[in-house]
């Protein structure tokens, strides 16, 4: 069996892998690396499917200070992996990743993302949710954003003062209404971690 069939195989034993992890800060359920493996890993053993990184095509490495002072660092991987089919014969497809760590897990991080995106993307895992196109949004005029933050209330003082989840997400949400600009809305999220 070729690499190609053997994917469709895979496909045809796994079917959606739904978003069951959560974050909390920003609201949304999200498919973890280990959920997607999980579901993977028996099918592609059955049908003799392995998967592994071959190339960094890119890699970008950018170093912050949070409000806190806690130094960070963010990393961007474009990685190349490559699908063996059971015949030896391969495939490669090529994925993206981000991730921001105050510790030494930025690259795991984005090396995590990486692999999940390929393999979303190779196995074409739907999860189970209602398709978007299923509904339609109307959008406003949009607002005009001043780019300045010290033109904004004082989410920062806010943030640090927030206890729980919901809080710090009512307020990060509340920022973003207000105009605020993505640097300013991570430095938000950086605050409320």
């Amino acid at each position: 069996m070729k690499v190609n069939e053997a994917i469709i195989e895979v496909m045809k034993d796994v079917g959606a892998v739904g978003k069951g992890d959560r974050n909390t800060f920003h609201n949304f359920n999200f498919r973890g690396i280990d959920a997607v493996v999980n579901a993977l890993s028996p099918a592609m053993k059955r049908h003799g499917v392995t998967v592994h990184p071959s190339q960094i095509i890119a890699r970008d490495y950018e170093h912050y200070t949070t409000d806190k002072n806690k130094q960070g660092t963010a990393c961007r991987l474009v990685v190349e992996y490559t699908i063996t089919g059971p015949e030896g014969d391969v495939i490669h497809c090529v994925a993206a990743g981000e991730s921001a760590d105050t510790g030494d897990k930025a690259t795991p991080k984005a090396m995590s993302v990486t692999f999940r995106t390929a393999l979303l993307q190779t196995f074409a895992l739907p999860t189970t949710e209602t398709d978007p196109d299923a509904q339609v949004m109307e959008r406003q005029a949009p607002r005009p954003v001043t780019g300045e933050a010290s033109n904004l209330p004082d989410f920062r003082g806010m943030m640090q003062s927030a206890t729980t989840p919901d809080e710090k997400n009512a307020i990060w949400n509340q920022a973003k209404e207000a105009g605020a600009p993505v640097k300013f809305l991570d430095e938000l999220r950086e605050i409320g971690s």
